[in-house]
């Protein structure tokens, strides 16, 4: 079989295609750079223009069964023209260069209501049109969102389309240029201050994880992944993360002694936070600061709220029961 990814130098991209590899697929790279991965075709392609002639060619000739989209702006401030160019545009452009083949999306659980906690959240709890009526605190969940509403009229608009939206939370693993690296720099004098003191559950998702889910999605027999509940004009959304919730302080506290770091978990009551969040960030439109500042009120609502995820569709459409959160080897990511 072969299968066709989208951002495959990135981080969870490359886990996806090294993964598809070492199954047997046919794996066809796209990405601005080179994975230079071992027996895997690459082809460049910015997925915010039109796909080079080879690469529409390829994706007109039926020979890839399935498109895994991984590309994404993923920075939590990155400018809205950005977010819209690379998350919307892009997703439209990669389902238009591939009308033939399954297309697996990679969204995230940040098309979920940011306002509160998600409590053993399942799939159905939103999707578009009901994303637009959120209010997201930055332009990538805004964008990820109306990427999901692009799958969504694709199949709407070609009812024998098969997609396949994960919602994945927190990826973290060997390869991660986002998420560690952040919490390592917010470390200040052995001291880490989160909301709440990081006391709140969550699902976290090893890179290992989404990329299981994500060939599983493209390469299993699709009668077993549609449900009897599913509408034929939708497409099927799964959310993806490890077995079982960690507490967020236990586990960047382990993490970080993992990697030399011994740090004192400090607390910060959500509500201020929020608001020295929505101040940081005044103050960075102001001063056109192009990275995030150290707290975000995106950030406070990822790290302050229960995060928790119902999985039942992963293990009943995937046949997929998820590894439990570990960081072991995380001294060496």
């Amino acid at each position: 079989m072969r299968i066709a990814i989208t951002g495959a130098s990135g981080f969870v991209g490359r886990a996806i295609a090294s993964r598809a590899r070492l199954a047997g697929c046919e794996v066809l790279a796209l990405a601005r750079r080179d994975p230079q991965l071992p027996e895997v075709e690459f082809r460049r392609w910015d997925i915010t223009a039109p796909p080079s002639p080879e690469v529409r060619r390829i994706g007109q000739s039926q020979d890839v069964a399935a498109v895994v989209h991984a590309a994404a702006a993923v920075d939590d401030w990155v400018a809205a023209a950005t977010a819209r160019r690379v998350n919307i545009g892009g997703t439209a452009n990669v389902l238009a260069a591939f009308p033939h083949a399954r297309f697996v999306h990679i969204s995230s659980s940040s098309v979920y209501p940011p306002q509160g906690p998600s409590v053993q959240i399942a799939e159905d709890a939103v999707r578009p049109p009901l994303t637009e009526r959120i209010k997201y605190f930055n332009n990538y969940a805004a964008t990820k969102a109306g990427a999901e509403a692009v799958v969504r009229g694709a199949v709407q608009n070609k009812p024998q389309c098969q997609a396949i939206v994960l919602r994945p939370h927190a990826i973290y693993g060997p390869g991660d240029r986002t998420l560690l690296p952040r919490v390592e720099a917010a470390v200040r004098r052995g001291q880490l201050w989160l909301p709440a003191g990081g006391a709140v559950a969550q699902n976290l998702t090893h890179v290992d994880t989404i990329a299981h889910a994500a060939l599983v999605a493209a390469t299993r027999n699709w009668d077993a992944i549609m449900g009897p509940e599913d509408e034929q004009q939708e497409p099927v959304v799964i959310n993806v993360a490890d077995r079982a919730p960690v507490i967020v302080a236990d586990a960047l506290g382990e993490v970080l002694k993992r990697r030399g770091i011994d740090v004192q978990i400090r607390a910060l009551p959500v509500a201020v936070a929020h608001g020295a969040a929505w101040i940081l960030e005044e103050a960075a439109r102001i001063t056109g600061r192009k990275s995030a500042p150290v707290l975000t009120r995106y950030l406070v609502s990822q790290l302050g709220y229960e995060r928790t995820y119902c999985l039942k569709r992963l293990r009943a459409r995937l046949g997929i029961t998820p590894e439990v959160t570990s960081f072991r080897g995380s001294e060496n990511w």
